[in-house]
Parts: structure tokens; C-alpha cells; sequence
């Protein structure tokens, strides 16, 4: 299963080097606003997880327009699949509306973020993501050394 999150706060995070950096309302608003941005690249059959509130309207229109084949999650419907571990083929989400069937066991996740950071690691490890999906702390110091953020 692929997940694609867009946090363009991943430039912020590594400047601010810590574990848990929260973004201004400015910037919290952005993520809101482009958090479809991944439907367009997303590979078919995959995820993206976004809180707008007209995604699924946007997502429907842009699939009988387009042929899109992604799906979408919230971060609490993530937060549930992870948590709750469903087998393969239960349906996840809170409610009828929402629900939405695993093809893979939650195991085989492979995160596609816009970048990465300690902080994005760190939301997604509290949403029940297991850490063999994703780098480690030293391949993410590296990223930050790279991208000229280092100490």
C-alpha cells in the first residue's frame, strides 16, 4: 500500500531540528488547502491522506474527469487502520460513508511524503505506522545535513 502525504512544512521542520515542530496557522492552512496536490502524481490504486473537507466531492469529479484511481484517507481514518490493525479486506473508516477495504496487509505501507523530517516521523509513528516503514533517525540527520539544515 502506498501512502502519499503532502507536508510542505518539511523545510520548517528541518530548520527547526526538533522532534515535534508545529507549524504556524499560515502554513497549517497551506497543508489544508494543497493536501489533495498527491491525487495528480499519486500512483494508481494508491492513497492519499488529506483533511480537506471537499476532498471526496473533488476527488469524485476528478475521477469521472480524469480516470483518477487513487483513494483517500483522513489522518483519523489512518490513525484507525493502524491502530486497529483490520484484516485484510475489513473495512476501515468511521462510518459507511468513509469506509474503504486494505488490498494489503498494513505491514507492506510505503510512505510517500513531499519530505521528510523527525516531526513528519514522529506523526506518523503516533498514528500506529511501525518504524521498519520508515527511515531511520540517522537516515533523516542525513537529510537534514543534505539539505543544509545540519548543526
Amino acid at each position: 500500500m502506498k501512502l502519499y502525504i503532502f507536508n510542505p512544512d518539511t523545510d520548517l521542520a528541518l530548520a527547526n531540528g526538533k522532534g515535534n515542530y508545529t507549524p504556524t496557522d499560515g502554513v497549517r492552512q497551506m497543508i489544508i488547502d494543497l493536501s489533495l496536490l498527491p491525487v495528480w502524481y499519486a500512483q494508481p490504486g494508491s492513497y492519499v491522506v488529506a483533511d480537506s473537507m471537499y476532498g471526496d466531492t473533488f476527488l469524485e469529479e476528478m475521477t469521472q474527469l480524469f480516470g483518477l484511481d487513487v483513494k483517500l484517507f483522513s489522518w483519523a481514518d489512518l490513525t484507525s487502520l493502524f491502530k486497529q490493525a483490520p484484516a485484510l479486506g475489513q473495512p476501515v473508516g468511521p462510518d459507511s460513508r468513509t469506509a474503504m477495504y486494505v488490498k494489503m496487509p498494513v505491514a507492506h505501507v510505503e510512505v510517500q511524503p513531499w519530505g521528510w523530517n523527525t516531526s513528519f516521523r514522529n506523526q506518523l509513528i503516533r498514528a500506529g505506522i511501525g518504524t521498519q516503514n520508515l527511515p531511520t533517525d540517522a537516515e533523516l540527520e542525513q537529510r537534514r545535513h543534505l539539505s543544509q539544515r545540519g548543526v
